[in-house]
């Protein structure tokens, strides 16, 4: 979508005249756009998923974690009412409202404040806590085995392109037979709860952006996930220890169950990972780029996780 359609969507939707508009950020889900009018700025987010109605499960919960003081995005309801405008190919098109702040751009040689990960993991925990004791009736296709099973369906053309992917595949269908054998309560997972969804004012935790990966699932999973991209960066070799433990121990202080530093909690970072690894593998596919899953930052973390979790 160019400059001139999105302008011409939001004042026909939303009522709201654009003066000026730019590229806020993009990736292989989305399409960020950051848009001024006279008077205020608001962020536009187009899916390049077909994900059609299922982002009413989103909105749904985002305007409930709002109303119990979660700090999540208001979302801007177009004039008729609705939290989205569906696109071409049922992909949504939604305008939250800008919150000030600034995302921690995490590397290597770059970590959060033990401060910061205390506040957003607290906020997580919350997260968990407010989804035990509400339920929303709206469909999710969306599940932790999504991107799992994205790789499988994909078989034909990951061995036609390198049979060494066999190996990969191995493990993506021994991963998906573990993670159905493991007993859990649900809560609402965020599902990339990383330092990149993250809005800071300071150290306090502004928003939690970006629930379009969020389904029904084990916390643990949620926590190994965030334990995962807040303590590994990309390239590192290892894991920091002092970020690990801080947001694992303040997790639990805030959390109405309790997790632990397990072989298990390894095993669903391990989990996590080789998820994400297979997201970079099929989207580069779909994109026409020839990747190896050695290749990814993720897998190479999943092969460290794995190894602590035996």
């Amino acid at each position: 979508m160019n400059i001139k359609e999105l302008k011409d969507l939001l004042l026909r939707e939303y009522n709201l005249l654009v003066v000026s508009a730019k590229l806020f950020r993009e990736s292989s889900d989305n399409q960020v756009w950051e848009v001024f009018t006279s008077g205020r700025s608001y962020i536009v987010r187009i899916s390049k998923r077909q994900i059609g109605s299922d982002f009413q499960f989103e909105a749904g919960w985002m305007d409930y974690l709002f109303e119990q003081g979660i700090p999540t995005v208001p979302i801007i309801k177009t004039h008729t009412g609705e939290a989205f405008v569906m696109l071409a190919q049922n992909k949504p098109l939604v305008v939250f409202k800008k919150i000030e702040g600034d995302i921690f751009l995490l590397d290597k040689s770059n970590f959060p404040s033990s401060a910061q990960a205390k506040n957003a993991s607290a906020v997580l925990a919350k997260i968990h806590s407010c989804s035990r004791h509400h339920t929303i009736e709206l469909p999710r296709h969306r599940t932790i085995y999504t991107e799992l099973e994205r790789v499988l369906k994909n078989e034909t053309r990951l061995l036609k392109l390198d049979q060494s992917n066999s190996s990969f595949l191995k493990e993506v269908v021994e991963f998906i037979r573990w993670g159905k054998e493991q007993q859990f309560d649900p809560v609402l997972i965020h599902g990339d709860y990383r330092t990149g969804n993250i809005i800071f004012n300071n150290n306090k935790l502004a928003a939690v952006l970006d629930f379009d990966w969020a389904c029904l699932g084990p916390a643990i999973k949620d926590v190994a996930h965030a334990l995962a991209e807040w303590s590994y960066p990309d390239g590192a070799g290892s894991h920091n220890e002092s970020i690990f433990v801080s947001f694992l121990e303040a997790y639990n202080l805030v959390s109405e169950q309790r997790i632990n530093r397990t072989q298990e909690l390894y095993r669903w970072m391990a989990f996590s990972c080789l998820s994400d690894a297979g997201t970079y593998i099929v989207d580069r596919l779909d994109r026409g780029e020839i990747k190896s899953f050695g290749n990814s930052f993720m897998y190479a973390k999943y092969l460290y996780f794995l190894k602590l979790s035996k």
